[in-house]
């Protein structure tokens, strides 16, 4: 089986996307872009927790905020302004923002920077550098945020845009199924034996096996099949 090794701090990873998840601890690198208000995000989680957040203020004429909106598993909480976060180290970052501290310190000209990415992202002024490249004409950018507000000229009015292979949607559940095509996620169990999927209609094809209810059932056995390939696999055996 293929390993990914990571060159900074040696951890090794079997899936590409949770090796590339993992750089981007390194890099700080932000490659998933809200294109309500171009607020960039290191993992698309995070940018779907923050796009609730605002369907969440758009439904906010009812005066109450949707469960779903709530934060969650977020025990670090800022005492000066109440965000909360996930993880301490997160709550240290963010706390410089009141605290005016800027650890990171550009050699070429002075300019100073509360967080490693922006750094890392002004670095690129002086180099010239420009690593996000577009699929479609590869047309290249130094900021991900200018190469998908670039892939919108290209979506023809598509708004969802994956960076992963820069295919665009139009709707949050096409876009949420494509992505998960790239992660591995399964979010969808069954809860009779515990087998996950990555889109819903195959959990439902799947429940209807123990339901006695495939569409290709045995005349011997009567055991039930979900595909006719299974199927045929059986009669032989």
């Amino acid at each position: 089986q293929k390993s990914y090794e990571c060159g900074e701090c040696g951890k090794t990873f079997s899936c590409s996307s949770h090796f590339s998840k993992h750089r981007r601890t390194h890099t700080g690198e932000k490659p998933f872009v809200c294109f309500h208000c171009g607020k960039s995000f290191n993992v698309s989680s995070n940018l779907y927790r923050h796009q609730r957040a605002h369907a969440a203020e758009r439904a906010g004429s009812t005066g109450q905020t949707p469960a779903s909106a709530r934060p969650r598993g977020l025990p670090y909480k800022c005492e000066e302004c109440g965000k909360s976060f996930r993880r301490n180290k997160e709550l240290v970052t963010h706390q410089r923002l009141h605290t005016g501290r800027l650890p990171f310190q550009c050699g070429d000209c002075g300019k100073s920077f509360s967080w490693s990415s922006h750094f890392d992202r002004h670095q690129r002024v002086h180099t010239g550098e420009k690593p996000y490249q577009c699929p479609e004409c590869g047309k290249r950018f130094s900021r991900s945020s200018h190469l998908y507000r670039h892939q919108r000229t290209h979506a023809g009015g598509r708004s969802y845009i994956c960076t992963y292979c820069g295919r665009s949607f139009g709707s949050t559940l096409h876009f949420d199924r494509h992505q998960r095509t790239h992660t591995g996620q399964r979010p969808y169990k069954c809860t009779l034996c515990r087998k996950s999927f990555g889109d819903g209609s195959a959990l439902v094809k799947h429940q209807r096996l123990h339901l006695g209810d495939g569409p290709f059932r045995c005349e011997e056995c009567g055991k039930v099949f979900g595909a006719r390939a299974q199927y045929a696999r059986h009669r032989r055996s």
